[in-house]
């Protein structure tokens, strides 16, 4: 049994994306963080923002997370901010594997540009706003994707093969 991989970084760095593919090539479980809260709150993430706030939505999460670190033979790719509440990102640390999938502003505004809808903190936002709350809350949450045990551009072409390497490779207790 393997514990837990987390991919975490911020949102639109491919973090499902890459999770699906590196589940498939390891015959590991893919869970997508955001999906099983969902699931479990029976709330969607618009719905749970609008009702509860960003607190409680990020209290659902940590509930969320703390099952999930209980879970083996799994990657997960967590929500962008959950490495930067409580103390999510030592609990996924002792937990599992900690992957930070690095990516450039311009890189993650491509990938959001017309997400609002789904995200709610992107919501509303024109390109150029989207590109300065991109920039701002990167800032913040560099500090925290960087205490993870890798670091990878999440651009490299072969993304999907080195993060199927540092999961085989990786120590197991």
């Amino acid at each position: 049994m393997m514990k837990p991989v987390f991919l975490i970084g911020f949102m639109g760095a491919g973090k499902t994306t890459y999770g699906r593919s590196l589940a498939q090539q390891t015959g590991l479980r893919f869970v997508d963080a955001d999906d099983y809260l969902v699931e479990r709150s029976g709330c969607s993430i618009p719905k749970l923002f609008s009702e509860r706030g960003e607190q409680g939505f990020r209290q659902w999460e940590r509930q969320c997370l703390e099952e999930l670190c209980r879970m083996t033979d799994v990657v997960v790719a967590t929500g962008g901010g959950m490495p930067c509440f409580f103390d999510n990102m030592e609990l996924m640390r002792r937990s599992g594997l900690t992957i930070y999938l690095e990516a450039s502003v311009e890189v993650l505004a491509r990938h959001l540009e017309g997400t609002g809808d789904r995200r709610p903190l992107l919501k509303g936002k024109t390109p150029e706003q989207l590109r300065g709350y991109i920039a701002a809350t990167l800032e913040q949450r560099r500090p925290f994707y960087e205490l993870a045990a890798c670091r990878i551009d999440a651009t490299r072409p072969d993304i999907v093969h080195l993060l199927g390497e540092l999961v085989r490779y990786a120590p197991q207790d």
